[in-house]
């Protein structure tokens, strides 16, 4: 499913965001293949549909960082998508540079 479908498809509510995930890369730098039960998740991904309540210097597109216990995580066809309170998000990412270690 296409993130633009997504949008779409999930309103969160007043001060709420709906996130997809950064995913975590099958291989590291040095070739080593990690299974799917020790790749972990990442704190960070892309708003694809916010609340009315949200900040300004959020948009429907940018990247964040988020803490890593909030949220509801719910499945909408092959996504999952991190319903999270705008308090739990740390900062907005203007950049394509690879998020790691958050």
């Amino acid at each position: 499913m296409k993130t633009e479908q997504i949008q779409h498809l999930v309103t969160p509510n007043a001060k709420r965001v709906a996130i997809v995930r950064d995913t975590v890369e099958e291989v590291t730098n040095a070739g080593i293949y990690l299974p799917e039960s020790g790749r972990g998740q990442l704190n960070s991904g892309m708003i694809v549909s916010m609340g009315d309540g949200c900040p300004e210097f959020l948009e429907n597109g940018c990247r964040v960082t988020f803490s890593g216990f909030g949220g509801s995580e719910i499945t909408i066809g092959d996504r999952k998508i991190l319903l999270l309170h705008v308090d739990d998000i740390h900062c907005r990412v203007d950049t394509d540079a690879e998020i790691g270690g958050v």
